[in-house]
């Protein structure tokens, strides 16, 4: 997989761009199975540009230039010189149009897609093994993603060197951080929960 690799790839599966032939055969056979192949003249009547337009009116929430800018369409006129978006504001934008672009899904269901997206876009933003853990147990007992998406945050934010009046303390994740602490000088004061723990300047 590199940046150049086909979001869709062809029927036969080696790895080449889907050519619009091709994605039309497959999508005639869809409606045929589905027994929704109905046509119009020579045209379905659910043709492929309906789901362009099923998608754009289910963006539900989406701020207008991010919707227009998924369709390769021009955008406004500002939009044109000045949209720039980072990857983390499009993946919050495309997560407001996820529950309304779903199709059938129950809500464990989009709970388990909505997790496995944040999983992803966490490695790709080079968390590592213990975080993407942590990350996986809050997934899994928060009672939606949002929730997780918030424990998580605090978890992310926990200052790691804390100060009272008797001296200093840090707080290490994982062993091998840990260990390199106690060649540092620092002692143990306690175990903490989920491979963290409380250590002191000696």
């Amino acid at each position: 997989m590199t940046p150049e690799s086909p979001l869709i790839g062809d029927v036969y599966h080696r790895g080449n761009f889907i050519t619009i032939e091709a994605f039309e055969k497959v999508y005639a056979r869809l409606l045929r199975r589905a027994g929704l192949a109905e046509k119009s003249n020579k045209w379905f009547v659910l043709h492929i540009h309906t789901l362009r337009k099923y998608f754009r009116s289910n963006c539900v929430g989406v701020d207008p230039s991010y919707r227009e800018h998924w369709m390769g369409h021009k955008g406004g006129y500002l939009d044109d010189s000045y949209f720039r978006a980072e990857e983390e504001r499009h993946l919050a934008e495309y997560r407001k149009a996820i529950p309304h672009l779903t199709v059938y899904a129950t809500p464990v269901e989009e709970k388990q897609l909505r997790s496995r997206m944040l999983l992803d876009f966490a490695k790709l933003q080079g968390y590592g093994e213990p975080e993407l853990k942590r990350l996986g147990e809050v997934l899994a007992r928060a009672k939606d993603v949002d929730e997780a998406i918030k424990e998580f945050r605090r978890f992310k934010d926990e200052p790691e060197t804390l100060h009272d009046g008797n001296g200093k303390y840090y707080v290490a994740r994982g062993e091998d951080e840990l260990i390199q602490k106690l060649h540092d000088s620092w002692k143990l004061v306690q175990p903490l929960n989920h491979e963290k723990y409380l250590l002191q300047h000696s």
